[in-house]
């Protein structure tokens, strides 16, 4: 049989694999009770049910006025696709509402984790040449790895370095691969790109390249509504972006960029008001407040956050230059992004009756999960290189950083390896 023909096989079965494994996580995260296993200590129950938080959750969907829990849900996108599901489900099994919600949950869950997967590795596809085992080897090795664990200096799993690959918040899984999408194809047509054009109509009809930038605001609009914590910072980053590009300001994809937008930054000064209006809480300045709460060694927590990234966007700097122009620029936006979501962690929290630390911590993790995908694939570009391009280096001097770099990578998959096993078989990232 011809290899092409027994990929038919090898790729869907990996799939089928992924989404069984991820369905049988979260099922337990909203199932298991605290017993001799442990505690997911997952946020699950909190979207699913509504309990002492002021927070909407899916059960409400299932009996309440829509239009009213839509007006003050932040992040609506999970909370409907649950109760949606939840009443397929009823429909045609009539199981108490409880195990609807529960079954629901993972599954929209799990497909989130699965095009995430999909997503990941056509990132992958794209940039690095890779037959069908190498893209799933590293696909797995991107959406499974998380930061270096050091069991000496770590009390967990999990804080405070966070990770690339969240196992524990519905919304913040259900949000990564549409933050993934938007981040990836809006840098690589209208940053790289540098297409030019006006949404406008022609004919009665959308042009193309209109109907493609109608699409991006319609998928940032989506991923506010799953949870706002990518569309925070790519405001800022686009801002940044322009100060740095003021030609922009006069080009026609200043036009373009607003249709992009406009709509989620109004969603966004929304849920402001609406916090400022409330007792949900407020932002408050102060530096470290949050990361000190859980360690006291905050430096070292963000060098093992960061550590494998830089070290692989350094060796591939040296190995390319710049002459691999998407590459390089994916790596700086995520650099990026990465600095002005861990300078709103750092130096800002959410005060109010609850004290909620963690709020401003989605960013950070989001960017890391950024970091991850696009270091180890410039990585894997140079493990893929016969020699350097730029001329100055000697590729015997880089083959001690080289060794380093996938040593490096080894020791980030089995700690990621390690946080899903415990998490899977019941213990607690906390």
């Amino acid at each position: 049989m011809k290899n092409g023909n027994l990929s038919l096989l090898f790729v869907p079965f990996i799939y089928v694999g992924i989404f069984c494994l991820y369905y049988i996580l979260f099922l337990n995260q909203g199932l298991m009770p605290q017993g001799p296993l442990g505690h997911f200590l997952s946020d699950s129950s909190s979207h699913l049910f509504h309990d002492a938080t002021p927070a909407i959750s899916a059960n409400l969907y299932l009996h309440e006025s829509w239009c009213s829990l839509l007006a003050m849900d932040f992040e609506p996108i999970f909370h409907v696709l649950t109760a949606v599901f939840a009443m397929f489900i009823h429909l045609i099994s009539g199981n108490p509402e409880k195990l609807d919600l529960v079954n629901a949950m993972a599954f929209v869950l799990s497909m989130a984790k699965l095009s995430e997967f999909i997503i990941v590795r056509k990132i992958l596809n794209e940039n690095v040449k890779l037959n069908d085992v190498q893209s799933i080897v590293i696909t797995l090795i991107i959406t499974f790895c998380t930061v270096l664990y050091l069991p000496i200096v770590n009390l967990n799993l999990y804080l405070p370095m966070l990770s690339p690959n969240i196992l524990h918040n519905p919304t913040m899984i259900l949000l990564v691969p549409f933050a993934i999408s938007f981040f990836y194809w809006y840098i690589k047509f209208y940053i790289v790109a540098e297409v030019s054009f006006r949404p406008r109509f022609r004919e009665g009809k959308l042009r193309p390249e209109s109907t493609r930038t109608l699409l991006f605001s319609l998928l940032l609009i989506t991923a506010t509504l799953v949870k706002p914590a990518f569309t925070n910072v790519m405001l800022l980053l686009v801002a940044f972006y322009y100060l740095l590009h003021p030609k922009r300001f006069i080009s026609k994809l200043f036009w373009q960029d607003l249709v992009i937008f406009v709509p989620s930054a109004i969603i966004i000064l929304y849920q402001i008001y609406i916090i400022s209006q409330s007792n949900l809480g407020s932002l408050a300045f102060s530096p470290f407040k949050v990361i000190n709460y859980y360690t006291l060694h905050p430096i070292i927590a963000l060098f093992q956050a960061i550590e494998f990234p830089l070290l692989a966007t350094i060796t591939y700097l040296l190995y390319f230059g710049y002459s691999r122009r998407l590459i390089t620029t994916y790596l700086f936006f995520s650099w990026g992004f990465a600095l002005i979501a861990y300078l709103m962690w750092s130096l800002f929290y959410l005060a109010g009756p609850t004290w909620t630390y963690g709020n401003l911590a989605w960013p950070y993790a989001l960017s890391l999960t950024f970091l991850y995908i696009f270091s180890i694939t410039a990585f894997v570009s140079v493990l893929l290189a016969a020699n350097p391009k730029v001329k100055e280096v000697n590729p015997e001097r880089l083959a001690p950083l080289v060794t380093l770099g996938a040593v490096n990578l080894g020791f980030i998959f089995f700690s990621g390896v390690h946080q899903f096993a415990t998490i899977f078989l019941g213990g607690s990232w906390y």
